[in-house]
């Protein structure tokens, strides 16, 4: 276990470097980068150093992106979230290559599950899944195999008494 006065002094030294860390774990890898350089540190890994700061619990000084300050609760959340979306460059490139091989018709959706919108996700990945032929969603035979053949989109509306 990494000493709580190491950590600390580890923590001061990434901070007093200027740059801004908008995520705990960039952090986080930032501080292991650091405790490499000292000799007795040298293997140690980002897992031990996480671990290290949740047993001391010791709170990291993060930032807020530009995009985030003066929100609060629910809002600060949803931006967090985006900003984490939009900084994922393995997200960004699975997104790119979608709209490769995703008929026009359905680029829009492509957006909005970019953006955030589980239902979007959804409906793209049964679209992908049926060949992008809505009546074979309708009429899928996964039943017990798919996990989201309950909440499939493009059913018919049921009529509640």
């Amino acid at each position: 276990m990494i000493d709580k006065k190491v950590l600390v002094k580890v923590c001061a030294d990434v901070t007093a470097a200027g740059k801004k860390y908008y995520q705990r774990l960039s952090f986080i890898a930032a501080m292991t980068a650091v405790l490499r350089k000292q000799a007795q540190y040298a293997d140690v890994r980002v897992a031990d150093v996480g671990a290290a700061v949740s047993a001391h619990a010791l709170s990291l000084p993060l930032a807020l992106p530009p995009s985030a300050v003066g929100k609060t609760g629910t809002a600060l959340a949803r931006e967090l979230r985006r900003t984490a979306r939009q900084a994922d460059p393995e997200r960004r490139l699975h997104y790119k290559q979608l709209r490769r091989h995703v008929p026009e018709k359905y680029l829009p959706l492509v957006t909005k599950a970019e953006n955030g919108s589980r239902t979007a996700a959804c409906k793209l990945t049964c679209l992908d899944c049926a060949n992008y032929v809505i009546s074979e969603i309708r009429h899928c035979a996964l039943a017990g195999i798919c996990p989201m053949w309950g909440i499939r989109p493009f059913q018919p509306k049921t009529k509640t008494n």
